[in-house]
């Protein structure tokens, strides 16, 4: 296990709590909204995506792994997922549906390896 994989880690954890923070009141909202249908009560429609085509996500290598330990290399594939899912996924707020992009939360396109 090298100090270049749990730099990349580091820096793929920092950049998911960076974007969980920014979407928390999306979270809660839609957290509010499951509730509201799991209750039976009058609500806006609900879906969920979950079989997404990863392999066919990989556009600016944004999936593609760095670290090369096995082990570490799982945990970078599942971090680098919820990354790109949350933020290139359609979202539907109190102003309707839009679209989330990294470029609309301002975040950094790549990770750094700096810290």
């Amino acid at each position: 296990m090298s100090s270049k994989d749990y730099e990349i880690l580091r820096g793929l954890g920092a950049r998911l709590k960076e974007i969980s923070e920014i979407n928390r009141e999306n979270n809660i909202e839609q957290l509010k909204s499951w509730k509201d249908i799991n209750g039976l009560r009058k609500s806006r429609p609900m879906f969920m995506i979950d079989q997404i085509p990863w392999n066919e996500m990989n556009i600016n290598d944004e999936l593609t792994l760095q670290c090369s330990d096995p082990v570490l290399r799982g945990m970078e594939d599942q971090l680098r997922k919820q990354i790109l899912g949350m933020t290139t996924c359609l979202t539907i707020g109190s102003s309707g549906l839009r679209s989330v992009s990294p470029r609309s939360l301002n975040l950094r396109t790549t990770v750094s390896t700096r810290m």
